[in-house]
């Protein structure tokens, strides 16, 4: 087989252990597998494969990694760190020390024995590559130890879709916005899941009159797998399942990035619509993961001036994936859908009218601001339908009159 990268299988290594990792390197080679790149421990991986610089196949940018092969016993690779690449769509193949290891690892990712010749572990990386296109799981290859994740191919055709939800500078009422689309998708019959991934002190767990006790701190400190921790921490509210985040910004330190991205990546495969609350300077994997964008904005100069910064730091991938939402527009002297659009060169999925009596009733009653009724409703109501139409392809977004000329450059 040529070992030429234009047509080989491209790979990111992380073995920790040098011998293996030379006998690989020089091995695979020979079956057509390039190692383009190479992390130390479960962290850099995340880092790496994650990163706009070195890409899963697909994304922007070159060159691109097809599949990431890991020791299992990596320093610092977890369950969470698992789900955050299988969210990220990108395929894993772990590399077992002994039948044992394998065991333990099934259900997590598909592995093969590190003893096992180049030849074999190359076709468990094709296999791991063309199984986690499809779906479909994986096959024994000849002369490997194969596990197989059982629930992934049951569940990666049916996953949900990731709404991420963010703002620039200033309060346009991004997490109002993000609780009143949950409910109104709940509203419309979906499974829906609202993470609360603002670090800097999240708001939806006092909006909504939630235990404080319970969230993402809680599933970052507690013990055990994945699935049961996050059991424990969900709770249920105006239609959906919620994921409360932290009260206060000093405690983010306790709450690993895996642990946001493999919450996420597990909730999609349960529900099938996740809105996540971001900060409006969100970690870059929080919003890779997300099959759309929304920039939540007020509807004047210094908005428009915030959103074009934001728009500009979210970074091409995401950029092609992100719709405005224009929140609090009062009248004539606030900028419209096509205003915005003129600007920002980006969509418009929504136009939310300003009504301060429904939004203080919706603070008072701890409730999305959905259920107010009246204008802001029939607003969130027509937002949704659109991210909705957005994601399965059939929408258009609602612009609402001709625009006039920006009187500001921004």
């Amino acid at each position: 087989m040529t070992s030429d990268t234009a047509s080989s299988v491209r790979v990111l290594l992380a073995t920790a252990d040098r011998a293996l990792e030379a006998r690989l390197v020089v091995g695979l080679s020979t079956e057509g597998i390039a190692v383009v790149a190479r992390a130390l421990d479960g962290p850099g991986v995340l880092d790496q494969a994650l990163s706009t610089d070195a890409p899963v196949a697909g994304s922007s940018g070159n060159p691109a990694v097809d599949v990431v092969v890991l020791s299992a016993a990596l320093h610092g690779l977890s369950e969470t760190t698992l789900l955050a690449l299988r969210g990220r769509g990108v395929p894993v193949l772990l590399l077992a020390a002994g039948e044992g290891e394998a065991r333990r690892v099934a259900g997590l990712a598909p592995s093969v024995l590190a003893s096992a010749p180049a030849s074999a572990i190359a076709e468990a990386i094709r296999r791991t590559r063309d199984g986690s296109a499809t779906g479909v799981a994986l096959e024994e290859p000849a002369g490997t130890a194969v596990a197989t994740d059982e629930t992934d191919g049951a569940t990666r055709d049916a996953a949900g879709a990731v709404i991420a939800v963010t703002s620039g500078k200033g309060a346009p009422g991004k997490s109002t916005v993000a609780i009143a689309l949950a409910a109104a998708l709940g509203g419309a019959g979906y499974r829906v899941a609202l993470v609360d991934a603002d670090l800097r002190g999240g708001n939806v767990a006092p909006y909504l009159d939630l235990d404080p006790r319970r969230g993402l701190l809680g599933l970052a400190t507690a013990t055990g797998p994945l699935g049961a921790r996050l059991d424990s921490e969900l709770q249920h509210v105006a239609g959906c399942a919620v994921l409360a985040g932290i009260e206060r910004p000093e405690l983010a330190a306790a709450v690993a990035p895996d642990v946001v991205t493999g919450a996420i990546a597990l909730l999609r495969t349960r529900y099938e619509r996740v809105v996540v609350d971001l900060a409006s300077s969100a970690p870059r994997d929080l919003v890779l993961v997300a099959d759309l964008v929304l920039l939540v904005m007020g509807a004047d100069m210094v908005s428009l001036w915030n959103a074009r910064l934001a728009l500009r730091s979210l970074g091409a991938d995401a950029a092609q994936r992100c719709h405005a939402v224009i929140n609090r527009r009062e009248g004539g002297a606030h900028y419209d859908g096509h205003e915005v659009e003129e600007a920002l060169r980006i969509p418009v999925a929504g136009v939310v009218r300003e009504e301060r009596a429904a939004a203080r009733a919706a603070i008072e009653r701890q409730e999305p601001l959905l259920a107010a009724g009246g204008r802001v409703a029939a607003d969130l109501q027509t937002l949704a339908a659109t991210v909705d139409g957005v994601l399965t392809g059939d929408a258009i977004p609602t612009r609402g009159p001709a625009p006039r000329a920006l009187a500001v450059e921004v």
